[in-house]
């Protein structure tokens, strides 16, 4: 840990809107990469890994599917890689709720 800047929790809050890295975060205020990603997932700004949609994505996620969109067309619709990832990640989500 480097020299400890005093933690600010809201700038932390507002590097994690602006789409900073965890990593970045905890390098910069001396922080552990854990306890970034603890704080981001209490204020509801967690990342999930490896290009997982979130939990939140997840709910609008299921509401499009319900509604009729295909897989492939939700995936354009929030950007995810393929129809086939955003299949997985409501299998994981789904896994996950219980």
């Amino acid at each position: 840990m480097g020299k400890k800047v005093v933690l600010d929790e809201s700038v932390v809050i507002g590097k994690l809107k602006s789409g900073a890295r965890q990593r970045d975060i905890a390098d910069e205020f001396g922080v552990s990469r854990q306890w970034v990603s603890q704080f981001a997932k209490r204020n509801g700004l967690g990342q999930p890994k490896a290009g997982r949609p979130s939990r939140y994505e997840h709910e609008k996620i299921v509401l499009m599917l319900k509604g009729g969109m295909s897989y492939d067309d939700v995936a354009v619709k929030i950007g995810a890689q393929s129809g086939t990832a955003v299949r997985a990640a409501v299998g994981y989500w789904k896994r996950k709720a219980n």
